[in-house]
């Protein structure tokens, strides 16, 4: 999937995210972040830990949202600093952007 969607958007930027903690699988969550992190390259493709940043009593509810946003804002930044106008002519809302 990761390759058939750099191969449309070649200069496509990838975040990817970690598996929140849960009380349902917690045992199987390890080891498929682990999986998902090796797919990271940073350079196209990045990825975020969130199992040591968010309490398992957190992941579905206001602070657990915020801490996800946290965790993601510093690499979004990074990715779109100075660079809005991004090739595919959209913005990160997914909405069009007008250029002049």
């Amino acid at each position: 999937m990761i390759a058939n969607t750099q191969a449309v958007f070649s200069n496509v930027k990838i975040l990817l995210v970690s598996i929140v903690p849960n009380d349902r699988d917690h045992d199987k969550m390890l080891p498929v972040n682990s999986i998902i992190r090796n797919y990271a390259d940073d350079s196209s493709i990045f990825f975020i830990n969130l199992v040591p940043r968010m309490p398992l009593t957190a992941m579905t509810n206001a602070t657990g949202y915020q801490i996800w946003a946290d965790a993601m804002e510093p690499v979004m930044a990074k990715l779109v600093s100075g660079r809005l106008n991004i090739d595919s002519g959209f913005h990160l809302s997914g909405r069009p952007i007008l250029t002049r």
